[in-house]
């Protein structure tokens, strides 16, 4: 119909998906994802670099509470590129580690 003419996928009446174009509704809501993943991960990389090499411990330590929320989720994210992963296992080894050391 209208619907399907316009590019947009439509449910069957068995309640699946059916492709228009050849991609799926899943494709074209990953798709875009992905991409905006790809674009920002120098940022990533250079934010966590900073992290893990430029501040200051002092600075470190007073904003580690905003930090490790937002270091913790993106261990989640199995969409990051390896680079950004490796990164922030050098933030958890180098900026991290040392203060769990302290604890004992």
């Amino acid at each position: 119909g209208e619907l399907a003419q316009s590019g947009r996928s439509q449910f069957s009446q068995s309640g699946r998906e059916e492709s228009v174009h050849g991609a799926s509704t899943r494709d074209a809501i990953t798709g875009p994802a992905d991409e905006e993943v790809e674009l920002r991960a120098p940022l990533v990389e250079a934010a966590l670099e900073g992290i893990c090499s430029k501040i200051q411990e002092r600075t470190f330590r007073a904003n580690l509470r905003l930090f490790f929320p937002l270091l913790t989720s993106l261990i989640k994210c199995k969409d990051a590129p390896v680079e950004v992963h490796r990164k922030l296992s050098s933030v958890f080894v180098q900026r991290i580690g040392p203060l769990l050391g302290e604890a004992e």
